[in-house]
């Protein structure tokens, strides 16, 4: 993918915003990455709950924020290069805390996507693992849930998996029969059935035993203090009132949200 920006800039609106825009002295470059309802294109403008939380987030802290789409590999390498000053929807590692502040704000799931007629029986990656016949699609470069990562050794070592380029690849391929089923989360299964490019026969399967993780806001550390406190501050705001909340709900719906957000405060111990 070529890189792009698009939206252009993203005012601040909030009150009082003239002090933090001279601190902001140029525009703060966001990586997105187009996947599912996180972001996608649409009437030629980027849409989404990274564009509506990015946009958000500059009418609260009063700086400006640009959009800079580009591979999602692409995006947390060039980070941590120092060419991006903020990343969104990114799992906490030690290679990205060297980088930059993290701050979780929300919880990624990882689903099953599989064939009608297996999906009675197998309901959490213990009955994916014991069904020795089943081969599974996964993308290439995904971070994924610590159990899941445990479980891709062994099936990687069993001669299970079967890799795809990109989640359109798997879904495409997933129908066509060359493995039952694919690790697909949550906010891109949806995006991918409305776009008719999973099929009615395949059912979603929340996996019992891979409770959603959460995923957060990476701050480039080289930013000023000032700049750096007000985006935290603003994003904590965010939280307190339930915005990011209501933006995940605007895509996915309430109860699909709902259950995000509670199974990943239950299992991570967060109250976001």
């Amino acid at each position: 993918m070529r890189r792009r920006q698009l939206c252009g800039l993203l005012p601040g609106l909030a009150p009082g915003a003239g002090a933090v825009q001279a601190a902001c002295t140029r525009p703060l470059r966001v990586g997105v990455s187009p996947l599912g309802w996180g972001a996608y294109e649409e009437g030629g403008q980027l849409k989404g709950i990274v564009p509506d939380l990015v946009a958000r987030l500059a009418e609260r802290s009063g700086c400006r924020l640009e959009l800079s789409l580009r591979p999602r590999a692409r995006v947390m390498l060039d980070f941590q290069n120092g060419q991006l000053d903020l990343v969104t929807s990114a799992m906490r590692t030690a290679d990205r805390d060297a980088a930059g502040d993290y701050l979780p704000y929300a919880f990624s799931g990882f689903d099953l996507v599989i064939r009608e007629e297996l999906a009675e029986r197998i309901t959490s990656i213990a009955t994916l693992e014991s069904a020795s016949k089943l081969r599974l699609g996964l993308v290439r470069g995904i971070q994924l849930t610590p159990a899941l990562n445990a479980a891709t050794e062994r099936l990687v070592a069993a001669g299970r998996i079967e890799w795809a380029s990109d989640y359109q690849n798997l879904a495409a391929r997933l129908q066509a029969g060359r493995f039952q089923a694919g690790i697909v989360p949550t906010v891109i299964h949806g995006k991918l059935r409305r776009d008719g490019l999973l099929a009615a026969w395949l059912r979603v399967i929340e996996l019992s035993d891979n409770p959603p993780q959460p995923i957060g806001l990476y701050l480039q550390r080289g930013l000023p203090d000032e700049v750096r406190a007000r985006l935290i501050a603003s994003m904590r705001l965010l939280l307190r009132d339930r915005e990011v909340e209501r933006i995940y709900a605007r895509y996915l719906g309430e109860a699909a949200t709902r259950r995000l957000f509670e199974a990943g405060r239950a299992a991570a111990g967060l109250t976001l």
